[in-house]
């Protein structure tokens, strides 16, 4: 990675690439990543990880077709919302 570039997507984005954010967070639609998981071929009992899981959507919905998902992010505060919206679906963090 050239400085030049992460300095021109740092000014574009507006985080401090310093503090180890390495791209922004666009969070995605349940239908979506149910739809990405069925391109990926995922199904029961597969285990699936999500680098930069971001709010854990795509883990969340593996898990409910029955595939073992596993999130990792370097946002504190996403992981927070990860965990939420997995205990609102009723989805054990293990």
């Amino acid at each position: 990675i050239i400085q030049s570039d992460v300095d021109r997507a740092s000014r574009t984005f507006g985080f401090d690439w310093g503090k180890g954010f390495v791209a922004p967070f666009l969070g995605i639609n349940h239908q979506a990543a149910q739809d990405a998981l069925m391109a990926a071929r995922v199904s029961e009992g597969d285990k699936v990880v999500d680098l930069g899981c971001g709010d854990g959507r795509i883990c969340i919905a593996a898990c409910l077709m029955g595939a073992d998902g596993t999130g990792y992010d370097l946002d504190e505060n996403l992981i927070t919302q990860a965990k939420s919206l997995a205990y609102e679906m009723d989805i054990p963090d293990t």
